[in-house]
Order: structure tokens, then sequence, then C-alpha cells
């Protein structure tokens, strides 16, 4: 090579360098660190929108927003009506840096089983969904019905509904009837998913223990908690690992209490957004609803695919750092019929587009269960998130 260019060659790296950081610096982006990495530091509330009950399409009530995900054009939501049909809604989200304008849903899709026939009353109970930008088709999860002896599970659909595979679930987390000692709670399997940052796969997330693993949290005093996430690998066309996340207590008292995981998001390798959503059933006018957004770091956790009861077990579970406290905003969010504001029932997260900033936006939903438990609101927050 000719010497006479070489030190303006060596000068490239640093000339791109410093024009990268120029582009950033104008754009005000954040810098992603291979493989599209996000990095998640904080929340930045914008707005909420509360979507009006007592709507209808195609004959259906609108609401029972149990899960929720941003396919790039329109949103998808997933309805947890135990009755047919079971469906979810093409949505329409309309927001920026500073405020939230509303919500349209646009369509109503029902899901089919295996047969193209409508599934029967009760027979599931959709929790959560994400679509598949590679498939163009979604996944989705079902916490069964324990009490009645119907599995938990998690299927692929057509975008139009149609059933396209089902997923070999473990044993571990088949319904047991007849255990007060094994196998997944009743309300309490399958309830958050995400597809894997790699896209190699995708992770399911009890929302609470499982009967030989730990006790289900309550207020009193901090029980031994683990939840389990599971991975499935595309390529092994199967379940590989699992990690054991812990349950913080229920946050408040009360007649019936109880705190569990209801959404789960990855955002890095084995990184994770974790919603915990803590109830308490009795005279709280406020709803009851306390929601926490952990960062849940499974890197150095044990894998727990082995154990069929966690209970004796030397493991190390996934670690947790508190991002955000909903009772930051509680004042800035909608008053039920008494005056309070309220925080509802968290079941949904996704990110979704870039603001005007470059920075990344994340949407949560509450599901509303068609006031089938008082008041409750199919409620939307929309937050900036801080990398």
């Amino acid at each position: 090579m000719c010497k006479t260019y070489w030190p303006a060659i060596k000068a490239i790296p640093v000339l791109m360098a410093i024009l990268v950081s120029v582009s950033c610096w104008k754009c005000k982006r954040p810098v992603r660190q291979g493989n599209d990495a996000i990095s998640v530091s904080g929340l930045r509330y914008i707005g909420e929108y509360v979507f009006p009950e007592k709507k209808y399409l195609k004959g259906s009530l609108i609401g029972g927003f149990s899960g929720i995900d941003f396919t790039g054009k329109n949103w998808l939501l997933i309805c947890d009506d135990a009755k047919p049909p079971i469906r979810y809604y093409s949505a329409a989200i309309r927001y920026d840096a500073d405020k939230f304008y509303g919500v349209e849903i646009d369509s109503v899709t029902e899901i089919t089983d295996e047969n193209g026939e409508a599934f029967q009353s009760h027979q599931v109970d959709a929790e959560s969904i994400r679509y598949d930008k590679e498939a163009n088709s979604f996944i989705w999860s079902s916490e069964g019905n324990i009490r009645k002896g119907i599995n938990p599970d998690i299927q692929e659909s057509s975008m139009d509904g149609k059933f396209i595979r089902r997923y070999n679930i473990p044993s571990l987390f088949f319904a047991d009837t007849l255990s007060e000692t094994r196998g997944p709670r009743h309300n309490g399997a399958f309830e958050g998913l995400s597809l894997s940052k790699d896209k190699a796969g995708f992770w399911a997330s009890l929302e609470l223990p499982l009967k030989q693993d730990g006790e289900a949290p309550v207020y009193e005093h901090v029980a031994d908690s683990p939840v389990r996430f599971l991975y499935f690998d595309k390529e092994a066309g199967n379940f590989t690992k699992q990690f054991a996340y812990k349950l913080d207590k229920a946050a408040r008292k009360g007649d019936f209490e109880i705190n569990g995981v209801s959404e789960i998001l990855e955002y890095d390798a084995r990184q994770f957004l974790v919603a915990e959503r803590s109830y308490a059933q009795g005279n709280y006018a406020d709803g009851g609803n306390n929601i926490l957004i952990y960062k849940a770091d499974a890197a150095r956790a044990t894998d727990v695919s082995k154990y069929d009861s966690l209970k004796g077990v030397s493991y190390v579970p996934m670690s947790k750092t508190l991002l955000f406290d909903f009772e930051t905003i509680r004042n800035q969010l909608s008053k039920v019929t008494n005056g309070l504001p309220k925080v509802d029932n968290i079941e949904g997260i996704s990110f979704g587009p870039k603001l005007s900033n470059g920075r990344l936006s994340l949407v949560v939903v509450a599901d509303n269960n068609f006031s089938a438990l008082g008041e409750q609101l199919s409620q939307f927050i929309v937050f900036e998130v801080i990398p």
C-alpha cells in the first residue's frame, strides 16, 4: 500500500465515529448496541386514555383487553372473554411525546380451534398476544381452566384467526384437578408472553407459582413465591430452559389478596420488563390495585427446567430492579365514581413506535373484566422509554 495515503486511511475510523456521534446528537436518538439492543433506565409518563364502556363491534362487547402488541402498523389487543367468540381486536392508538389522543378499535377477528370451529364457553382464557413479523402470524396464551382439568395452552394462529399450531407444553404445567400440592394454580398459569429479542423463539411466564414450587403471595408475610419463565426454541422445536422469578408480597391487606406477573417483555438478551400486579379485595375505593414494573435479568440465573419442584432446591433466581411504580402517577389518572384516581388491572405491555425525539414508546393496557368485579376501566397509559 502506498504510504502517502496511509495517514488518511488510518483516520477514517475516527472520522466515522465523529460523524456517528454528531448524527446521534442532532437526532437525539439513543445509540444502540448490536442486534438492535434497547437500553431502559426509566419511564416518563405521557398520558392516559380510557376506552368508553358499552361499545360493541360485530355484536361483541368491546373490552377485556388482556394483552397488547404493536405490529409496526397497528395494534393487536386480545380479549379474555371466556364466552365465544374468542377474539382479538385491531386498533389505532394515537399519541406523541406530549399527549395521548385516543384509541380506535378498527376490527375484531374471531380465533378458532384446530377444527376451524368456535371455542366452547370457558374452554380457553386468553391472556397474552404477540405478533410474529417473520411469519405474519401471532402467538397467544391461555390459562386454561385448572378446576375443570383444561390445560394451559400456547397456540399460533394466522392473522385471520385460523389455527396454525399448538406448542407442546411440558407436563409439569398440566392441570391437576386431583392434587392440592402439584400443578398450576387456577387463574395463575400462562399470563405473559414475549418474543425473544433475537427472534429465535419466545418466552412464556406463569402468573403464580406452581403449587409444588412455592406459595401464592399474601400481605402478612414474605412467602417464597417463584414463578417460572419458559423459553421455546424455534430451532429445537420445544421448550428448552426455564428461569425462576421471585414475586413480591401482596401490597395491601384484604379479604382476598394476591400478587402475580401479569406480563413480560424481553428488551435485550435475557433482560425483561416484568409487570407485577397486586390486588386486594376489600374496602378500597380506588380499586385495590398496585402495579410495579421491574427490570429482570436472567443472565446469571439457574436453568431450573430439570427441577420438578423448587422447594428445598438451591438455585439462583433472576435478579430484579424496580423500574417504575404506578403510585407515582396515580393522581394524574382518571377518577372512578367516588372521585379517587385509579390504577387499574394492568395486564398488557408493548413497545410502540418511536417518538419525535427518537426514543421508544411503551404502552400498557388494563383489563376491565367487563366490570365483573365492580367499576373497572379499559385504561391505556403511554410512556416514553428513557435509555
